[in-house]
């Protein structure tokens, strides 16, 4: 009977076609177990229950009578002295609002894009200074800057639309008209 040493430290390496190779000490650097091996040799140190959970291996389980009943949600109402400064306007109201919102913005973007250099086609001379012109107010006394109107576009944007809807009327567009309102303005815009 041939002599097994038990407790070797070494590992018959194999190449590709099972053929050993030589060996390898386990602790070395170069000694790496596969994944499946590795997996392999944790399952047999620590086998686990594949069935087991967390809470059925818990001391503290919850039983059925143990568990709180679901209450439902009471609207605690307005505390007591308080009054709303603005009206109950509704669901229409609520849509102006941020249908106007969203037409402010969209000058906002194209103000915003003028001023970071993207510039404006509009197929004329000054692209850039019509569209601007036609937003914000060419020769207007209360004429607002792109931040102004950005924050009103938060404060107040119907306040905001109609001041955009008053230039864009009043504005001077000339044959420039047709690529504005195809590409600037906000009302036209989706």
């Amino acid at each position: 009977m041939p002599y097994k040493k038990k407790g070797s430290s070494c590992v018959q390496l194999k190449d590709h076609k099972g053929k050993p190779s030589g060996l390898m000490m386990e602790g070395s650097v170069a000694y790496m177990e596969s994944a499946g091996k590795e997996k392999k040799n944790l399952m047999k140190d620590m086998p686990i229950d594949d069935k087991a959970s967390a809470m059925e291996m818990s001391p503290y389980k919850l039983t059925e009578k143990d568990k709180p009943e679901p209450k439902p949600f009471v609207d605690p109402g307005a505390p007591e002295g308080f009054a709303a400064d603005a009206a109950d306007v509704g669901e229409a109201a609520s849509k102006k609002f941020f249908k106007s919102q969203d037409i402010v913005n969209r000058a906002v973007q194209t103000l915003e894009g003028i001023d970071a250099g993207k510039g404006t086609y509009t197929g004329y001379a000054n692209s850039d200074q019509t569209v601007r012109n036609a937003l914000l107010g060419g020769m207007r006394k209360d004429k607002l800057t792109t931040q102004q109107l950005k924050s009103l576009s938060k404060s107040d944007p119907v306040k905001g639309r109609e001041y955009i809807s008053q230039n864009i009327s009043n504005a001077s567009l000339g044959d420039a008209k047709r690529a504005f309102d195809r590409s600037y303005n906000p009302f036209k815009q989706s």
